[in-house]
């Protein structure tokens, strides 16, 4: 699947998906699991490749995934960021920061984060 993705509807699941793109959540309940997220050749900085932070953001739940970036940049990718979320069993690697914890509500379990990209100018 090519295109970043925006979830407004609650209770939404992705799964099994291989995105070039980012996911940005605006609903509740929503779940990420069996997939890739890659995000997207970013121009600006402080990107994530899964996007959490609207207000509207509770229960997501991210599981079994692998969180890399297509496009590893300076411009600051971190895996996923925000609040009211857990993230359990996933690969993140090649982004500057593997979680922001932006807010409350976070669990991060059992998941490997390696490989992190630094840039000795930054």
């Amino acid at each position: 699947m090519y295109g970043n993705i925006v979830v407004r509807t609650d209770g939404t699941v992705i799964d099994g998906q291989d995105i070039h793109g980012k996911v940005t959540v605006l609903a509740k309940n929503v779940v990420i699991r069996n997939s890739i997220i890659r995000g997207e050749n970013y121009t600006v900085p402080s990107q994530c490749l899964i996007i959490a932070i609207d207000r509207a953001v509770s229960n997501l739940q991210v599981s079994n995934s692998e969180l890399v970036p297509e496009f590893p940049s300076v411009n600051g990718e971190v895996g996923i960021c925000g609040h009211d979320f857990s993230i359990t069993g996933s690969n993140i690697h090649g982004t500057v920061d593997g979680v922001g914890a932006y807010g409350s509500n976070v669990t991060i379990s059992g998941n490997y984060i390696h490989g992190l990209a630094w840039y000795a100018y930054d």
